[in-house]
C-alpha cells in the first residue's frame, strides 16, 4: 500500500511558515473555526474583513472571493464569466488564490480585469496559503501555453473525450446486456459475475476520465457542454452528485493536495481510520494488513461515499475541511 509523503509546507503569504496541522483549537476564529491572522502592512484607503465576513457573501446576490489579501465582488461578472457562473458561485466567499491561478494557465487578462472589482481587503485567512510560485510553475505555464499554440491545438478539444465516452459507454452496455440476458438462465453464473465486474470498471473509467474532465471545466469551451457531461457521467451513470464532488474534489483535494485536516481524501483524524494513506495518521498494527483487507474493503467505499454526499454535504453545513457549506442557498444556487 503506498503511503503517501509528508504534506508541502504552506505558509500564510504575510505570517511566516504556519505548521500543516494548525487545528481550530490552536487558532480560532470569532464562530470556532480556523483563522489566520495577516500581519503585513494593510492596504492604504481599502476596507478589511475578516474572512468569516467574506464567507457571508455566497449568493447570487452577493458574491465575493479574495485572491491573496485583497477581497474582491464579483457579482456583475457572474453571468459574464466565459466559464459560466457555476464555477464562480461554487468559490463564492472563499479563498480564490490558488483557484484563479490554477483555471487561467494561459492567459493574464483575467488578472487584469480583476482590479474594477476590488472591494477590500482580509485581515484574516480561514486556511493558511501555499508559499508565492517561485517563478517555476510561470515557466511551465508559459511552455505548456507555447506548445499548444506552435501546434494549432486545442488544449480543451472535447473531440478525444467524446471518443473515449463512446468506447466506455459501449463496453459498459454490453457488459450490463449480458447480466440482464444471463438473468434468464441463458448464461452461468461466472459469466454473469464477470459481465458485473467489467461493467463497474467501465463505470469507474468513465469518472476517472471524462467526469473528472468535465468537473475541471477541460471538455471544450463551453459551460453548459461540461456541465451536462459531468451530471451525466457522474450524477445519472454512477449515482452519484457532482456538487458534492465539486466540493470535496475541486475545492478541497485540488488546493490542499495531502494536507491533512483540510483535503477532505485524507482521513479526518490521526487515529480510527481503516487506512493508513499519509505519515500524519498514528501507526498502528492492523496497517501491516491494509494490503490485504483494502483490496475488499475499497470496494465498499462507493456505498461510504454516497452516505457521506448525504451527511457531509446536506447536513453539515459547516466543517473544518475545505469543502464547508456556508449555507443552502449556495447549494441551490449551484445546483441550476
Amino acid at each position: 500500500m503506498t503511503v503517501v509523503e509528508p504534506a508541502p509546507k504552506i505558509i500564510n503569504r504575510r505570517n511566516g511558515p504556519l505548521a500543516t496541522q494548525k487545528t481550530s483549537s490552536e487558532a480560532s476564529g470569532s464562530n470556532g473555526r480556523s483563522s489566520f491572522p495577516v500581519t503585513t502592512p494593510r492596504l492604504p484607503d481599502l476596507p478589511e474583513y475578516t474572512w468569516q465576513e467574506v464567507a457571508r457573501h455566497n449568493t447570487p446576490a452577493s458574491c465575493w472571493v479574495y485572491i491573496g489579501t485583497k477581497v474582491y465582488d464579483i457579482t456583475p461578472w457572474l453571468d459574464r464569466h466565459p466559464g459560466g457562473r457555476q464555477v464562480l458561485l461554487l468559490a463564492a466567499g472563499r479563498d480564490c488564490t490558488d483557484l484563479f491561478i490554477s483555471y487561467h494557465p494561459f492567459t493574464e487578462l483575467p488578472g487584469k480585469m480583476l482590479a474594477k472589482f476590488c472591494v477590500g481587503q482580509v485581515r484574516t485567512t480561514e486556511f493558511p496559503q501555499f508559499q508565492p510560485d517561485s517563478g517555476f510553475y510561470a515557466e511551465v505555464r508559459a511552455q505548456v501555453g507555447a506548445f499548444f499554440r506552435d501546434r494549432k491545438m486545442d488544449p480543451k478539444d472535447p473531440i478525444p473525450g467524446f471518443q473515449r465516452l463512446a468506447v466506455m459507454l459501449l463496453c459498459a452496455a454490453l457488459s450490463f446486456a449480458l447480466l440482464i440476458y444471463g438473468d434468464k438462465g441463458a448464461l452461468p453464473w461466472y459469466v454473469r459475475a464477470a459481465g458485473a465486474v467489467v461493467f463497474g470498471f467501465f463505470q469507474a473509467i468513465v469518472l476517472l476520465h471524462v467526469m473528472h474532465d468535465a468537473s475541471h471545466t477541460a471538455i471544450g469551451s463551453a459551460a453548459k457542454g461540461w456541465q451536462w457531461i459531468g451530471k451525466f457521467c457522474m450524477d445519472w451513470f454512477a449515482g452519484a452528485s457532482l456538487n458534492s464532488w465539486h466540493n470535496q474534489h475541486i475545492l478541497g483535494h485540488h488546493v490542499y493536495t495531502n494536507v491533512m485536516g483540510i483535503d477532505p481524501d485524507l482521513p479526518v483524524a490521526a487515529t480510527g481510520d481503516i487506512r493508513r494513506v499519509c505519515l500524519h495518521q498514528r501507526w498502528s498494527p492492523v496497517y501491516r494488513f491494509q494490503y490485504v483487507y483494502l483490496s475488499i474493503l475499497y470496494g465498499l467505499l462507493a456505498l461510504k461515499f454516497r452516505l457521506q454526499d448525504i451527511t457531509d454535504t446536506v447536513f453539515k453545513l459547516k466543517t473544518e475541511q475545505a469543502h464547508r457549506h456556508t449555507g443552502r442557498q449556495t447549494d441551490r444556487q449551484t445546483n441550476r
